[in-house]
């Protein structure tokens, strides 16, 4: 492929400017369904197993992801689909090609998209205030810090590592084989002390995004000092310096910590949830 550096150079332009169009500055964490609904792009989820993820150009624009990938993956695709609207390819359909993130390195349109999916996600911007704010140096990253920085993101462990390393040069090849020598799995029973079938977001003090969103099955770990208010969120154990929650239920819990103005929401929805984006976190009338 031809001139990859000025590909990635306009889509980290058009990225860039995506966020303040949205009206996320670059060093803000996003979430990029909310993103795209600024934009008046519809998200929508659909359960199918061959499917990675499709945008369609029609009206102000449709983008359909499976239900059925990692919380991680559904990010990166949409920003991927909705980089796709934003570079006027028009519409696409990209099938599901097992664990590669890529759809195809030498298809211009894709490796673009790919570009503005990292770069919409991932600005440099964020990935160093995310680690500076805690006081951590990204090129001596942790695994569970680096886990710490994807969550806060809505990424991947893996997105996050190889962005680091391959585009915005945080880290070195001897860091970065360290990093990978550790699933997310682990990492993240290591960081909760018990298996965590679902995934886990690690919630502290330095946390800036004030959405999280979650399925029902997963797990947030909150610090020991703040309150939970609302059933979505039920308690599983405490930990040395913080507590485990589970995602019970569809629904929206609000974390607060008394007598400071730190605080967020814990967005909750039902699992492998089909449907429209805005609507993924509705609670169940009939839910005790």
């Amino acid at each position: 492929m031809k001139d990859r550096v000025g590909i990635t150079r306009e889509a980290l332009r058009l990225a860039l400017k995506t966020r303040r169009d949205a009206g996320y500055a670059a060093e803000e964490p996003i979430c990029v369904y909310d993103c795209a609904e600024r934009l008046g792009v519809e998200v929508r989820f659909l359960a199918v197993s061959s499917l990675e993820g499709m945008y369609a150009s029609s009206g102000d624009g449709v983008v359909v992801l499976s239900s059925l990938r990692p919380p991680g993956r559904q990010a990166f695709t949409c920003a991927h689909e909705l980089g796709h609207h934003v570079l006027g390819h028009g519409s696409k359909w990209d099938e599901y090609l097992g664990e590669a993130l890529s759809m195809s390195s030498e298809n211009p349109q894709e490796w673009a998209a790919d570009r503005f999916a990292s770069y919409l996600l991932m600005p440099k911007r964020a990935v160093v205030r995310s680690f500076a704010r805690r006081g951590w140096d990204p090129a001596a990253s942790l695994p569970a810090q680096v886990l710490v920085v994807a969550s806060e993101l809505g990424v991947g462990y893996a997105a996050l590592v190889n962005q680091m390393r391959w585009s915005l040069g945080l880290l070195d090849a001897r860091r970065t084989d360290e990093l990978r020598k550790l699933t997310p799995k682990a990492i993240r029973e290591a960081v909760a002390q018990r298996n965590c079938p679902g995934q886990l977001l690690i919630l502290d003090e330095a946390w800036a995004r004030k959405a999280v969103d979650i399925q029902a099955g997963d797990f947030v770990l909150l610090p020991l000092d703040v309150e939970v208010k609302g059933k979505s969120l039920r308690l599983e154990g405490t930990l040395s310096a913080s507590r485990l929650f589970l995602g019970a239920c569809p629904g929206i819990a609000q974390v607060v910590r008394p007598g400071t103005p730190w605080g967020c929401f814990v967005r909750v929805s039902k699992k492998d949830y089909a449907g429209r984006a805005t609507f993924r976190h509705l609670e169940n009338p009939d839910a005790e």
